[in-house]
């Protein structure tokens, strides 16, 4: 009674040589933020406008409605809701995504009556 064991012999992978960590890894150009991000400002009792842009992230600015901030800004075509934030006598929201081609962007606001109000924007990207 015995045992057959066979074994292989691998060489260990060649090993590409790499910079620190402290060094820049991707040599291309540096992107200023600007240049990809874009702010949207929005006109008080402004509706139904198509926004043209080339960049992939935008944020809005924009009035405030009868009872202060938007309650929701969303981007319905990717379905991302933006966090809205009060600038004293403005709103802004955060950076959010964009998509190719047009993107349709709603706007609500609470009224005094407690109805909703909403507007709509389309923002073209190249």
């Amino acid at each position: 009674m015995g045992f057959n064991i066979g074994l292989t012999m691998v060489r260990p992978p060649e090993f590409l040589p790499r910079k620190p960590s402290s060094i820049n890894q991707d040599e291309g150009p540096i992107v200023n933020e600007l240049e990809v991000s874009a702010l949207v400002q929005l006109d008080c009792g402004e509706s139904s406008k198509i926004f043209k842009t080339e960049t992939a992230l935008v944020r809005f600015k924009g009035c405030l409605g009868e009872t202060g901030v938007p309650t929701e800004v969303v981007n319905k075509t990717t379905g991302y809701s933006a966090t809205v934030l009060d600038a004293n006598d403005a709103f802004t929201t955060d950076y959010f995504q964009l998509s190719p081609g047009i993107n349709q962007i709603s706007v609500t606001y609470l009224m005094q009556n407690g109805e909703a109000k909403i507007y709509e924007y389309k923002i073209r990207v190249k």
